[in-house]
């Protein structure tokens, strides 16, 4: 018997199929592919067409199917009657990335945490640490204005943030905001 090589077979019978038709080679797999999508689209339709079967006893046959070829359960360990040796989870650490809750008042900036300026308006956690660096690199803040001199904030912010942030005193406050 003869063995016949099916690829070139194809290929011959599609190359002669274009040349009947009188496509370029381009027009062609643009065709060819169009046709697959097509030919998939179809099948995937009468797939998703098909009934599910719904009746309880098919169902129930299927899990059961489903559990035999799955292997056993692992059953769950029962809960210990004395309850003395009982150890409690630890308490989870204190999340520093996110803020506290806003704090009554306005905040002093030169006893502020990191945690603490972040409840502040735009003040995110590496502002608040651009703000300890400034205050570690210079020294406490003379005047709410010197927050101008922390990368990052300007005009705008420095009056978002005026009305919740104090420096020492309220006597300092007042210098600040009157000249």
């Amino acid at each position: 018997m003869r063995h016949i090589e099916w690829k070139p077979l194809a290929v011959r019978g599609l190359f002669r199929l274009q040349q009947a038709v009188g496509m370029t080679p381009t027009e062609f797999r643009a065709v060819a592919i169009f046709a697959f999508l097509l030919f998939a689209g179809m099948t995937g339709r009468r797939l998703a067409e098909r009934p599910v079967p719904s009746d309880p006893a098919t169902l129930a046959a299927a899990e059961a199917a489903f559990r035999a070829r799955s292997g056993p359960r692992p059953t769950p360990i029962p809960a210990a009657a004395d309850s003395t040796n009982v150890v409690p989870a630890p308490e989870p650490a204190a999340d520093t990335t996110r803020p506290a809750r806003r704090v009554p008042g306005p905040i002093d900036l030169n006893t502020a945490s990191a945690r603490d300026l972040m409840t502040l308006p735009r003040i995110g956690p590496a502002m608040a640490g651009r703000i300890l660096e400034h205050r570690t690199a210079n020294g406490p803040f003379r005047y709410v204005d010197d927050l101008l001199l922390v990368r990052g904030i300007g005009e705008k912010t420095l009056e978002r943030l005026r009305p919740l942030v104090r420096v020492g005193t309220q006597r300092a406050q007042a210098d600040s905001s009157g000249g």
